[in-house]
């Protein structure tokens, strides 16, 4: 990869006529070249190849890894930064051959001058959804990239009669192809912590402030951080609980509210009065996730009020009518739970439990009806 000529769309298409023609004629590293030199539409047309040459000759693909690798590790900028790019969308599909690539592409992610340096999160980012552990070594350095804000990027002003600067970015666009990278390196590091939760561990404290992070993939994969290292250790994500419900009640931003109550759920078994106390002022909210048409919203929706309404049963009085609606719900374990809800709370009759605990199609439910029935007659 010598030549400082881009391989072009003419040379791509007379690559892939000689790929549909005679698959085993094409030359491997002449298909690498184009797909890490060649222009965009090249590239494209390059990328159609190599499938079909796959397809015909699946071991090219160790093949074309192998010179990915090399050019990843022994190429100049370009090279380095047109290798990851391609790994990054083959791998996309079938990480298994680029394995071997994880340890190059690893110091990309070191500098902040790295000109591949984004092309290699992405390329990580495939690799990681196969290899967490694999990638694991580059935990650090993608946690920096994400703790990393873009700064304004300085457009040269324009003088009359003379062509605008092309390199010049507005700063939202400039921030908007950030929080794409910071998004794959969030999405990096949660792929390690679900194989690896020990790692995350180890860096739960910069996870914090990205709950307040501006863009809300952010918040939302840090918070999916705090629920695997809760499950491991709780206490570590303790410090959290307060800004989680935070989220949870009044983020505006999906999916943000429901990697939240994620997290949450690991939470409130372990510290269920400090959660309730917590969102004591926030039963409305809450009932909102009775509205939802995931019966696993629902459910964790029933789960908190339960929680508040052990602690504070008065709050609960707000959200009686959207639990006495699922009542009829047609998940057995949420209406049970609804009726467990109600009856703590002492926010239902025992005339319309005593409805379930004669006619709901589940025993297990028309049990539980019949325990609360006598209980709020006592």
């Amino acid at each position: 990869m010598t030549s400082s000529e881009k391989p072009d769309w003419a040379r791509a298409d007379s690559l892939l006529e000689t790929t549909r023609s005679d698959p085993h004629a094409v030359s491997v590293a002449e298909l690498v070249e184009v797909m890490v030199r060649g222009t965009p539409e090249a590239r494209t047309v390059a990328a159609e190849a190599y499938a079909v040459v796959v397809a015909a000759r699946p071991t090219v693909a160790a093949s074309v890894a192998s010179e990915l690798r090399d050019s990843i590790a022994d190429g100049d900028e370009d090279v380095r930064a047109g290798a990851a790019r391609t790994v990054a969308h083959l791998a996309d599909d079938d990480p298994e051959p680029f394995r071997e690539t994880v340890e190059p592409l690893l110091p990309m992610l070191e500098s902040p001058v790295e000109l591949g340096r984004e092309q290699a999160v992405f390329a990580v980012l495939a690799l990681s959804r196969r290899f967490p552990i694999d990638v694991e070594p580059g935990f650090s350095a993608l946690l920096r990239l994400l703790e990393a804000e873009t700064e304004p990027v300085e457009r040269e002003p324009h003088i009359p009669g003379r062509e605008p600067n092309p390199s010049g970015r507005e700063f939202g666009h400039a921030r908007a192809e950030n929080d794409v990278v910071r998004f794959a390196a969030a999405r990096t590091l949660r792929n390690v912590a679900t194989e690896r939760p020990e790692t995350a561990v180890e860096a739960v404290a910069h996870f914090g402030p990205l709950l307040d992070d501006r863009n809300a993939d952010v918040r939302a994969t840090a918070c999916e951080v705090f629920a695997v290292v809760a499950e491991e250790r709780t206490p570590a994500v303790r410090p959290q609980l307060g800004k989680l419900v935070e989220l949870l009640v009044s983020d505006p931003e999906h999916p943000v509210p429901w990697k939240a109550a994620s997290a949450l759920a690991e939470l409130t078994d372990e510290y269920p009065e400090a959660f309730a106390d917590a969102v004591v002022g926030d039963a409305d909210e809450l009932a909102l996730f009775l509205d939802d048409p995931d019966p696993d919203v629902r459910g964790l929706g029933v789960a908190f009020l339960s929680y508040l309404a052990e602690y504070h049963p008065e709050a609960v009085e707000r959200a009686s009518g959207p639990l006495r609606t699922l009542l009829t719900d047609e998940n057995p374990l949420i209406r049970a739970n609804a009726v467990r809800t109600l009856r703590t709370a002492n926010a239902v009759s025992p005339a319309d439990l005593r409805e379930v605990a004669e006619n709901d199609p589940d025993p297990d439910v028309r049990d539980v009806a019949a325990t609360a029935v006598r209980r709020l007659r006592r």
